[in-house]
């Protein structure tokens, strides 16, 4: 009983550093706050001072010794969380100091001092600043998070219904396939599973003994070299094809699980908590568990059915890749994210480390907890500990290890190669590390001894700081911005702003959704400009206008060029070889590289002007070969009409303002100085352009670049007529044309969104 109450007294620890984040302080200097029971505000305030304010502060700013308590993780879970939290482990020199009627008068105190919802209207902040609209704010979005314009039908629904049309646009929204594609994105900004989608990356993680059947598509005989005959070269498409189906979903098991429970409006805490992980035929073929489902057949009419099907005309191996569904892998108490074989490998462990890196990456990216950033003091390696088990007993080392050791005790069933290793079976666990535990509680080791992930993972779920973690997430991912730190003049506000996410995002179950479409209609995220120069410090982290990622550039030019920026059929943005500019333009390889570059450099600034430049040349003359209908850039100009011909500028200036709405998102009259603007640099141009054709005289000076013009027909590869061609220049309209969508194309309002 002596060595458990040890116990519970370092981990009591843990309470403070994990429980809240700092911010800048409200003013609790009033006697009564309003809405407070006066004889409990007043004793909490003294109480207050007496027992907390040498470590949060006077002010519940924070200090020295703990974080602040203003929007905090604990205060926004209600009272009797608060009330709990302080009786049971406040202070940490003496927990046993604060009994409940302590506890009652501080959490009174703490709640309506510093947290009181009625000083926290944020409509004053904004009143300097200038808002997207509805329709502005849809177009933000659907680029966002599907990487398409907005339809027609969803134009109309927010014309008709402002906010509320745009709450259903995106209820829709979160619907389609694209969606999911980027909720990917946005988690493999933090989990960076992506590092194993080469070749057999994931597949080499397993091991033999735990899967006799990993390599299960070596055992099938097809030619993987030197493959002659047609059949023989179908067999090694085959094989590429099967092993990419299986490491593939092997390595992205976590987004799919996320993308399922999201997918079915399902709580989100179920990423954690999951007794199941998600398979499609071919990881399912890996886990050896293939009889679970019939999956889903192609059918020759599908899209993706596969060519080499068609060849060997044998009917095998057809089923869906897409087709994943939740699945039970033998013998192993799944906890949803936490014990999958990728993210236990992705955050490895060591004999020395003792799961103490999975412990710090599990708090960090599912609790907004930094252990790195708890306030103290780290021993080098000259200081003097006469302990011989510091991490249990010595002043300089229990502050962190409180926090982290019971969390990396949990994981420890798990072992370096993530493969499931009871630990009461194959060894004894640290004798000098603390029991499995979670923020000051103990893990009963009554049902849980074999399983204690799935109980650390039901702990965190049930913590309020889970919530303010995935807001934080979908936050950073949505905006391209970071959450502000304590000294930002504007973290107070946004600091309260998220907690109101949070507790959306609580109140809904835990449905993604929710959280997302606050984000999407906050004021925050609608920030576009400010109306006084002098507010701009405060306003300056106001907004997501950001710097796009190559993943959203590469969907937005397709979006409204419908082409990708391609090389050798390789998408410059996007592609994982060498030569591409993913991470020249600052993404990530989730490898060696996982932070993403959102300010631009000289690099980044040359990468956009090339960009602009190719696709400009390529997108022109592609838009003017469809017919009128058809045309995405160009439906009220032709090819032969000639800018500057006074006749015809109504339907110039009607172009341009297309231009502006489509690449910009513009919405401006024909007479607006940005229409004129471009107008008369597009007229100029082409008078530029005919002088120069007219002093050279030569016949190359009439006709496109080769890389530009259109001579082969986009679909078929076709050889066209020559009156089919888009590749005769001699009046320089085509050539203007593109200079025009060069310099639109290199707007920041296109390279940021």
């Amino acid at each position: 009983m002596r060595l458990f109450s040890f116990y519970q007294k370092l981990l009591a620890i843990a309470i403070l550093c994990f429980g809240v984040s700092g911010c800048i302080i409200n003013s609790a200097d009033d006697d009564v706050s309003s809405g407070s029971d006066n004889a409990s505000f007043l004793s909490g305030k003294n109480l207050f001072k007496e027992k907390c304010a040498n470590c949060h502060g006077d002010d519940g700013g924070g200090g020295s010794g703990g974080p602040s308590l203003i929007a905090c993780a604990t205060c926004n879970a209600g009272s009797e969380t608060l009330i709990n939290k302080i009786s049971q482990s406040m202070p940490l020199s003496n927990a046993d100091d604060c009994g409940q009627s302590c506890a009652t008068d501080i959490a009174t105190y703490i709640l309506d001092g510093f947290n009181n919802d009625e000083s926290q209207d944020l409509t004053p902040f904004f009143s300097k600043a200038v808002l997207l609209d509805s329709q502005q704010t849809l177009r933000k979005a659907s680029l966002n998070l599907l990487g398409r314009l907005p339809t027609k039908a969803e134009i109309q629904q927010v014309e008709e219904f402002d906010l509320t049309g745009l709450d259903t646009a995106l209820e829709e929204m979160m619907t389609e396939e694209a969606f999911f594609t980027r909720l990917t994105e946005l988690f493999n900004d933090v989990l960076h599973q992506n590092k194993y989608l080469p070749g057999e990356a994931a597949i080499n993680l397993l091991t033999d003994s735990e899967y006799q059947n990993r390599r299960w598509y070596r055992e099938l005989n097809l030619c993987t070299s030197n493959c002659l005959t047609d059949e023989e070269k179908s067999q090694q498409q085959r094989f590429s094809r099967l092993l990419n189906a299986a490491n593939d979903a092997l390595a992205q098991e976590v987004y799919h699980l996320i993308n399922y429970v999201v997918r079915n409006k399902r709580p989100l805490s179920e990423i954690l908590t999951a007794d199941y992980t998600m398979v499609n035929y071919y990881s399912a073929r890996i886990y050896g568990i293939e009889e679970q489902y019939d999956f889903t057949l192609l059918t020759p009419t599908d899209d993706n059915y596969p060519s080499d099907t068609l060849l060997l005309n044998d009917g095998l191996y057809i089923q869906d890749p897409k087709d994943f569904r939740p699945a039970i892998v033998k013998n192993i108490p799944h906890a949803g994210i936490l014990t999958s074989p990728m993210f236990l490998n992705r955050f490895p462990t060591t004999e020395t480390n003792r799961n103490r890196h999975r412990s710090r990456m599990v708090q960090a990216i599912f609790l907004d907890t930094d252990i790195l950033a708890i306030s103290g003091t780290r021993p080098d390696a000259t200081a003097a500990i006469a302990s011989s088990t510091p991490t249990l007993d010595d002043n300089m080392c229990t502050g962190c290890h409180a926090v982290m050791d019971p969390v990396a005790s949990t994981f420890q069933n798990w072992d370096s190669r993530g493969r499931y290793r009871p630990s009461r079976l194959y060894n004894n666990w640290h004798t000098d590390m603390l029991p499995r535990g979670y923020n000051g509680k103990i893990m009963p080791l009554a049902n849980n001894v074999d399983s204690s992930l799935q109980w650390l993972a039901q702990q965190i779920v049930d913590d309020p700081r889970f919530a303010r973690a995935i807001v934080k997430i979908l936050f950073e991912g949505l905006s391209g911005q970071k959450v502000l730190p304590e000294s930002d003049a504007a973290y107070q506000m946004q600091r309260q702003f998220l907690a109101n996410v949070e507790r959306l995002l609580i109140d809904s179950n835990m449905k993604l959704q929710a959280a997302i479409k606050a984000l999407v209609k906050s004021e925050w995220w609608r920030v576009t400009d400010i109306t006084d120069s002098e507010a701009e410090t405060i306003y300056a982290n106001f907004g997501s206008v950001r710097m796009l990622t190559p993943e959203l550039l590469d969907r937005k030019i397709f979006a409204t060029l419908g082409i990708h920026w391609l090389s050798s059929n390789q998408n410059r943005l996007t592609s994982t070889r060498s030569n591409s500019f993913r991470v020249l333009y600052g993404g990530i390889d989730s490898d060696s590289i996982t932070k993403r570059i959102t300010d631009p450099n000289g690099l980044m600034v040359a990468v956009q002007k090339r960009m602009a430049n190719e696709l400009s040349c390529r997108a022109v003359p592609l838009d003017f070969f469809r017919e009128k209908t058809q045309r995405l850039l160009f439906p009220h100009i032709d090819k032969d009409q000639l800018p500057g011909d006074p006749a015809l500028e109504v339907e110039v200036k009607n172009n341009i303002v297309h231009l502006h709405q489509r690449l910009l998102g513009e919405t401006l009259t024909s007479d607006h100085s940005r229409i004129s603007q471009s107008y008369e640099f597009l007229t100029e141009i082409n008078f530029m352009g005919l002088a120069d054709i007219a002093e050279d005289g030569s016949w190359q000076n009439r006709y496109l670049d080769w890389a530009c013009g259109v001579t082969r027909h986009p679909s078929t590869g076709a050889e066209l007529p020559d009156v089919e061609r888009v590749s005769n220049d001699e009046q320089y309209i085509i050539r203007s044309w593109m200079a025009l969508v060069n310099v639109l194309l290199a707007d920041p309002k296109f390279l940021y969104e």
